[in-house]
């Protein structure tokens, strides 16, 4: 990321800048976005090339326009158009160029809505013309075809230029041949080829785009044609045009490059992860884990400087955990098998007096099904030898009401933790029928086993009284830690969601959950493992932190260049009405400035949001000293 070492001087043109600071834009995560968006802004204000004296003014092309005008009406060949209101000041956003001038799009082309043909007549098997509905316009065809009547009026040719007057307003060319056009798709037609087509469209673009929503301009994200025609538009003198667009193609290609230049360093960043941690999850001697975690730790930051890898590492951080190669292992650690020992003494206990009921018989692990090695003093064992598992109440839903006891639902957990911001409630009054059993206590671990939260827990912090509703399961460890049960068990929320999707509903059942493998470690070490994990998610949450407050960082120092260099959103026009129209007057004179002479004219008062002008934006800009953070570019291992 450039770094602002010194002052840029308040000549510097909005070009020099935006190439000074190109890659900040690159690495920007809506970047390359706004990147685009300022290339056509810049264009917009006669900033992005020079401006030649020699160049006939645009008010010399719109009579030209208006001459051709005159003699396609009086050929017959188009209508006469109607009449549009004169251009106001308090409408133009910002001044342009000696030599440019604002209009009207309609003083330079005519928009023709389409027709309302009869959907009885649609057809998805390519029968008669594609049919051009709004979702088509500028983006690929979705494949709607019309078998009927038509009038030649209608019909569209590759290239033309189309516009969608609902939801979103998209501006585009046609690339799919012959077609027709339907009810709320408009056609540009240009009164004149002394135009070039592509800059009015990408000007009219970026102009629906401000206006987007704005309920004074639009209904509901509605165009009228007449809205159409009254968009204001910047117009150069023709040759400036013509620099402009090879200008545009120019700087587009290059964002299309760096497009894919990212796009190829996110991908090798990600293979090069996915690499590194299955070596690490695959070394089966401490040699081989001890060279893995080397490559990890030498290259930490050029690997975890993608969001993605940080939450791929707090996958992998439990997964080591539960294979044993997070926290060495001690000698002195009593085994697993003594508190297997204990456990099954203290069930015989809690069965004796009356606080659980005798479990039923675990089939024993055969040492196929065993995934992989756990360590010395560790074992394989059913899930259920561990835990007491008590499934939710059949709540009736008609006894639902929005206080009382809150009804944990398999909805209610999430991220694991129990929520209840859509949580249903019971009377306190039907209690009297619920056994305790199906109480929620602070503490508490539950499991969702049906439909698409299937094996999500959640541990309970909410104080107030809940009772388990029927598909979520309480899993109550039994002398075994309940935070290392947790972590194993998030390990397994995918592999538990296969298991129960033979159905059309995905759901575990009481077997399943008990009948589950874990691996146990001695009591200690599982401690152990437990501190481990919260010091290592510690670490992950300062890398997303990080990670956030650079992005900030790049979106802030983005958005100064931005109000640097471009006005601000421009005020949506007026709804069009009849009126003289005002497009071919001369441009005014410019009033007389104090503020340095830069190419294009200077931005009107109060047009750039955050500074009083283009060069105490650059100061602003300056002052803000952002700090190059790790991984804003990438190099090293990914270059």
């Amino acid at each position: 990321m450039t770094v602002l070492s010194q002052a840029p001087s308040a000549e510097q043109s909005a070009e020099q800048l935006l190439e000074q600071h190109f890659d900040t834009a690159f690495a920007a995560p809506d970047g390359l976005k706004k990147l685009r968006e300022l290339i056509l802004t810049l264009a917009m204000q006669g900033k992005l090339v020079e401006q030649d004296p020699s160049d006939p003014p645009a008010s010399e092309l719109l009579k030209e326009i208006e001459q051709e005008k005159r003699r396609l009406v009086a050929a017959g060949q188009i209508k006469a158009p109607k009449p549009l209101l004169p251009i106001e000041a308090d409408e133009v956003p910002y001044e342009v160029p000696q030599g440019w001038a604002w209009v009207r799009l309609g003083d330079i082309a005519d928009s023709q809505a389409g027709f309302s043909f009869k959907s009885n007549k649609f057809n998805e098997s390519g029968g008669g013309l594609p049919l051009i509905r709004i979702r088509d316009v500028g983006q690929p065809f979705t494949g709607t075809f019309y078998d009927g009547e038509y009038k030649e009026d209608f019909i569209v040719t590759e290239g033309e230029y189309l516009i969608s007057m609902d939801g979103e307003f998209r501006v585009a060319t046609w690339k799919y041949g012959k077609a027709l056009l339907n009810q709320r798709v408009s056609r540009l037609s240009f009164y004149s080829d002394n135009v070039e087509q592509s800059l009015v469209a990408r000007i009219l673009q970026v102009r629906l785009t401000a206006v987007q929503g704005t309920k004074s301009y639009t209904t509901v994200d509605h165009l009228s044609g007449g809205q159409i025609l009254a968009a204001l538009i910047p117009l150069p003198p023709l040759p400036e045009q013509r620099r402009i667009v090879a200008r545009i193609e120019q700087l587009m290609a290059r964002c299309d490059e760096l497009e894919a230049l990212r796009n190829a360093q996110q991908q090798k960043r990600l293979d090069v992860h996915t690499a590194a941690l299955s070596d690490l999850l695959g070394a089966d001697t401490p040699e081989a884990f001890a060279q893995a975690w080397q490559f990890v730790a030498q290259h930490f930051g050029d690997l975890y400087s993608a969001p993605q890898n940080v939450a791929e590492l707090r996958k992998a951080v439990l997964q080591l955990a539960v294979m044993g190669k997070l926290v060495p292992q001690d000698p002195a650690d009593p085994p697993a098998r003594e508190l297997l020992r204990e456990i099954e003494a203290e069930k015989r206990r809690l069965v004796a007096a009356g606080k659980i009921k005798a479990p039923k018989p675990l089939p024993p692990v055969k040492p196929e099904e065993r995934p992989y090695e756990v360590p010395h003093g560790w074992e394989w064992v059913r899930l259920g030898t561990l835990i007491n598992f008590t499934n939710g109440f059949a709540f009736k839903s008609n006894l639902f009401q929005e206080s009382g006891v809150g009804v944990v639902k398999i909805g209610d957990i999430s991220d694991g933790q129990v929520t209840k911001a859509r949580m249903d409630f019971i009377d306190e009054s039907y209690m009297s029928e619920v056994d305790d059993k199906f109480l929620v206590n602070v503490g508490d671990m539950l499991i969702a086993m049906s439909g698409a939260t299937t094996g999500k827990l959640g541990i309970n912090s909410l104080t107030e009284k809940l009772v388990m509703n029927q598909r979520v399961g309480k899993i109550e460890p039994v002398k075994t830690e309940k935070t290392y049960l947790f972590h194993y068990l998030s390990t397994q929320i995918q592999k538990n969601l296969d298991i129960s999707s033979g159905s059309a509903i995905p759901n575990l059942s009481t077997e399943q959950i008990n009948e589950m493998l874990t691996p146990l470690p001695p009591l200690p070490e599982q401690r152990r493992i437990v501190t481990k994990i919260d010091e290592l998610m510690r670490l992950c949450d300062d890398l997303s932190a990080q990670l956030s407050a650079q992005t900030g960082t790049q979106s802030a120092l983005l958005s100064s260049l931005m109000a640097a260099v471009t006005p601000a959103s421009p005020t949506p026009e007026r709804r069009p009405t009849l009126g003289r129209s005002a497009a071919l007057r001369e441009p005014a004179e410019p009033a007389a400035s104090t503020q340095p002479k830069r190419r294009g004219r200077p931005a009107k008062a109060g047009s750039i949001p955050t500074a009083t002008s283009e060069a105490d934006a650059i100061r602003q800009l300056n002052e803000l000293k952002f700090q190059r953070a790790e991984g804003t570019r990438q190099e090293g291992l990914f270059d």
